[in-house]
């Protein structure tokens, strides 16, 4: 019998695409015809190749609509002059940051805040950051800035506590950049306390927790409405705003 390159027969076509006509289903799941009245004609052995270009050429051609607007949008903002000097490469690097980063390149986008950068805790930063691997980097970067690319204008920040600093946990300000570090007394301290932190608080911020909830019901605050009340009559006066481990086990 009849074979092609591939090494398929045409019985084996027939038998596995026995009900295949000239149809495809769209990425919204809307299934057009290729040829007209193409529901009602077989995909054949020997048409096999033209149902294959048919197809190619629909779905690549499915989305120009909507890739036409975004040049639409991207020209109007960006000289298409300007654009044509860059690869697709160098566009989204411009567009969306780096998504692979060294220590080195974060360090140069830092500054420091009411901290040296020979602080010990800002030199077990790096080494700790170092350590980890390019997706433990980027989880860093979401838990201090909620995106995961460069370019990310770090400020680093000396977080004061009142209690031993190695209890506590860094706090971070997304909308600000900002990472505010506890003197932790060694770099494996520091690691420890960061992986917890990046691996927990997956969230730009906490002030909603997801829950099912009324619709007609106010939103409410992450956190527990009850504990908070408790905390404000026993009124200890030890909260520096600093989460601990406690804190975000009960907020996640």
């Amino acid at each position: 019998s009849t074979q092609s390159t591939w090494g398929v027969t045409e019985e084996m076509f027939n038998r596995t695409f026995a009900t295949e006509t000239f149809t495809t289903q769209l990425s919204d799941g809307e299934t057009i015809e290729l040829l007209p009245n193409g529901c009602n004609i077989p995909v054949t052995f020997e048409r096999r190749e033209e149902y294959v270009r048919l197809v190619e050429e629909v779905r690549l051609k499915e989305c120009e609509t909507q890739i036409n607007a975004i040049h639409k949008g991207l020209v109007s903002v960006v000289p298409y002059y300007l654009l044509m000097l860059m690869t697709y490469k160098e566009l989204e690097v411009k567009v969306c940051g780096k998504s692979d980063f060294t220590v080195r390149e974060l360090r140069e986008w830092t500054t420091y805040e009411n901290i040296s950068k020979d602080d010990r805790r800002v030199q077990f930063l790096w080494q700790v950051l170092e350590d980890f691997s390019s997706s433990e980097r980027r989880k860093f970067l979401r838990f201090v800035s909620g995106r995961e690319r460069l370019p990310v204008k770090l400020r680093i920040i000396a977080l004061y506590t009142k209690g031993n600093p190695d209890d506590y946990l860094p706090k971070t300000a997304t909308c600000f950049f900002a990472l505010e570090l506890p003197d932790y007394s060694s770099r494996e301290i520091m690691h420890a306390k960061l992986s917890y932190a990046i691996a927990h608080c997956l969230d730009i911020d906490t002030d909603f927790r997801a829950r099912e909830f009324d619709e007609n019901e106010a939103p409410q605050l992450g956190i527990d409405e009850h504990r908070q009340e408790e905390e404000e009559i026993e009124g200890d006066g030890d909260d520096d705003g600093a989460p601990s481990e406690s804190d975000l086990d009960d907020m996640f």
